[in-house]
């Protein structure tokens, strides 16, 4: 794989993002959702460049104390190649940088290789939300930032 370049979502992304949302996620985010996200004080998503393509993207909500994982999500031709791994050590210094104590996020249950992921990095799963998802039931998971 060729440099890895992590670095702020801005408007330019925007189309690249949107289809590895489609590729990724039953219920996709929208283009205006993305623009949203930009304009919020509390969002923080990043890209993941290799060679000037979008092969990722990532972002956490940092609210008080706590930041709250709201997507991670890696193109179907980037995919088992360390670029998730990446992004998730990226939000994790991230969120160190910005004093926060607490880190959330929620996977769907079936996704059982995003679960693995967040458990090599100190995960651990603190309760279900039944039927969160519309098919599947949303696993919240939590890790203290030393």
């Amino acid at each position: 794989m060729q440099q890895l370049i992590i670095e702020p979502l801005n408007r330019s992304h925007i189309p690249q993002i949107i289809e590895i949302e489609k590729q990724s996620f039953p219920d996709p985010w929208t283009e205006e959702k993305f623009i949203q996200e930009i304009d919020l004080k509390f969002s923080h998503f990043y890209v993941a460049k290799v060679n000037d393509e979008i092969a990722g993207y990532a972002g956490f909500w940092h609210i008080t104390e706590e930041a709250n994982i709201v997507n991670i999500a890696v193109k179907k031709a980037y995919r088992r190649q360390g670029i998730g791994k990446n992004l998730l050590e990226y939000l994790i210094e991230s969120a160190k940088q910005k004093k926060i104590s607490d880190m959330y996020l929620e996977v769907r249950l079936k996704n059982t290789t995003a679960q693995e992921l967040y458990k090599k990095y100190g995960f651990e799963v603190c309760f279900t939300r039944k039927k969160y998802y519309n098919d599947d039931d949303g696993l919240i998971m939590y890790k203290k930032i030393s």
